[in-house]
């Protein structure tokens, strides 16, 4: 018999701030939790843009709620307003609801107002980073000290903390001399093999038979390798092979430039549900995080898993998570910079493709996103 809203007794509260388009993190995870019977309810609340809905129902169970005003400001102090205005609004919310077992934080600039929110409501409190935060690009100087001081002294306050890659989970434990975290994958579920293979991108662009397909699913912007690949690929005869984009970012446009002149194409974007079927068209999968930071340097990107999922061999920088794990399973490439990438796509050929995509089957059930579900489930069952 369906649950009334008004009949809920347990409620999980996620707080990360976005518009909450595209976090199939927080998305796998809310179905879990209602899935295991963790929850009733699962409410998910991210920042307002002034453009998106600001209420959905992702399912029966699980809302996404966005508050504040809208963000749209460029003057720092604008800034600081409208996301204390959003602080504001999530602590009156969080307070007039009476059935509020479990609050998680998914940014460090959260994490204040989720320890608030526990406190004033005697909840439990869980801090799932979706990157090694005070180790990025975008922070430095007092911000970036301020953010460590501020992590130290709240992390511990953390009922659990769940992170994205091992070498994140041990550099929390060395820092901050912890025990209760676990990795997390942002792996696919298993249903995502259930796919039917084709020829859509060789149909589209008209590409060769015998051309290779790479293809780069993500952000087109700064630090993810895009230029890099553009360089390489502008040495590559389309004949040999070919490199489909598929994203959004800020070089979109220096992307869409290349296509006259070397055998590069672009896609839109697609729906999060979708991007293993367009990718299990392509031949190979490209992974080129740049050394940039620490955070980088840790990563274990989703779109490594997604290639796997597409049954697509994986192409990596030389990132510690990333490169370990290839290698270690032998399911594709690992390359220095862009003279080896160019290397080893003058010399790729159908039967080294061949060799790497064998090993891929036997990998995916053990890496799944019902795998990290497992993990989800004892932890909470341990706090709650």
């Amino acid at each position: 018999m369906k649950v009334e809203m008004n009949e809920l007794t347990k409620l999980n509260i996620h707080i990360y701030p976005s518009n909450l388009t595209c976090e199939t993190r927080i998305e796998k995870l809310a179905q879990s939790l209602i899935k295991k019977s963790l929850f009733d309810e699962v409410i998910v609340i991210g920042t307002n843009d002034g453009e998106v809905k600001k209420v959905r129902m992702f399912s029966d169970r699980i809302k996404f709620l966005l508050m504040g005003l809208p963000n749209k400001y460029q003057n720092f102090i604008l800034k600081v307003f409208v996301f204390l205005t959003f602080y504001l609004s999530v602590i009156v919310f969080c307070f007039r609801k009476k059935s509020i077992k479990c609050i998680n934080a998914h940014s460090l600039s959260v994490l204040p107002l989720c320890y608030i929110v526990s406190k004033i409501k005697k909840t439990k409190l869980i801090y799932d980073t979706h990157e090694l935060e005070t180790e990025t690009n975008s922070i430095s100087g007092i911000r970036k000290r301020a953010s460590k001081i501020l992590e130290r002294i709240l992390i511990s306050k953390a009922d659990y903390t769940f992170v994205v890659s091992k070498s994140i989970e041990e550099w929390y434990e060395s820092t901050y001399s912890m025990e209760n975290i676990e990795t997390v994958f942002n792996a696919p579920s298993i249903d995502y093999m259930k796919i039917d293979h084709d020829d859509y991108f060789r149909s589209k662009f008209n590409i060769s038979s015998d051309s290779i397909i790479y293809i780069y699913v993500g952000g087109l912007g700064p630090g993810r390798g895009v230029e890099v690949l553009l360089d390489v690929f502008s040495k590559v005869d389309g004949q040999k092979g070919s490199l489909i984009f598929m994203g959004e970012g800020l070089l979109v446009d220096k992307v869409l430039a290349s296509q006259a002149e070397m055998p590069v194409y672009y896609h839109e974007p697609v729906p999060t549900s979708e991007v293993v079927s367009y990718s299990s068209s392509a031949d190979i999968g490209i992974s080129y995080i740049e050394n940039t930071s620490l955070s980088h340097y840790f990563s274990m990107p989703n779109k490594v898993f997604e290639y796997l999922y597409s049954s697509l061999p994986v192409i990596t920088s030389n990132m510690l998570d990333s490169s370990q794990f290839v290698i270690n399973n032998d399911i594709g490439f690992v390359v220095e910079d862009g003279a080896e990438l160019l290397a080893l796509v003058q010399k790729m050929n159908w039967k080294l493709i061949q060799s790497k995509k064998s090993n891929i089957g036997s990998l995916i059930e053990g890496i799944s996103w019902e795998k990290q579900e497992d993990k989800i489930e004892k932890v909470y069952h341990g706090i709650l």
